[in-house]
């Protein structure tokens, strides 16, 4: 067996993870099996995670990250996130099936509060900061759309990526009495 490169290791740990994901649900997945997967001892798992929630959140964030941030205007980087949702649907569909303190939703939250932190201290200067605090705001953003994913995949995914942009676009950027 050829030895992996430590900067590469963590990412050879995440693809395992997702491969056994595909095969199982999340709460029967072993740091072992994950071990086996990629070819290497336990400690190896834990120089570069804490467990394998640490291990899930990383997959997520390099799964929905790197497309989505490399987008310039904040309405590309909305429908590259859909599109994205829908090509790892089956890992959607799995992950939030992950329940409990450690749960895909709030490794979700995590991973979109980050990624509308970046987008605001990216983007123009922030005019209501006095108003809504930034933390409030991108908590805001990260769980409405949290459940509009959830929503499309409670739907089985009917409507497409393109289409379930567009109504977080109108839900979004309007107010209760403009949808009306």
């Amino acid at each position: 067996m050829m030895p992996y490169q430590k900067a590469n290791m963590k990412d050879l740990l995440a693809q395992s993870l997702y491969i056994l994901i595909k095969e199982k649900p999340f709460d029967k997945i072993t740091i072992k099996q994950i071990c086996d997967k990629t070819g290497v001892i336990r400690g190896t798992f834990y120089n570069h995670f804490m467990d394998k929630y640490e291990a899930l959140e990383y997959l997520t964030r390099n799964l929905i990250y790197d497309d989505v941030m490399s987008k310039e205007q904040v309405d590309e980087k909305f429908r590259a996130l859909f599109v994205t949702v829908y090509q790892e649907k089956d890992f959607f569909i799995k992950g939030f099936q992950v329940e409990g303190q450690n749960s895909f939703e709030s490794i979700l939250v995590n991973v979109f509060t980050e990624m509308f932190m970046k987008t605001i201290e990216n983007g123009e200067k922030f005019q209501y900061k006095k108003i809504i605090p930034i933390d409030f705001l991108t908590s805001y953003y990260a769980n409405s759309i949290i459940y509009i994913i959830k929503y499309w995949i409670k739907n089985d995914f009917q409507q497409s990526p393109e289409d379930i942009y567009m109504i977080s676009k109108m839900l979004l950027t309007n107010t209760l009495e403009e949808i009306l």
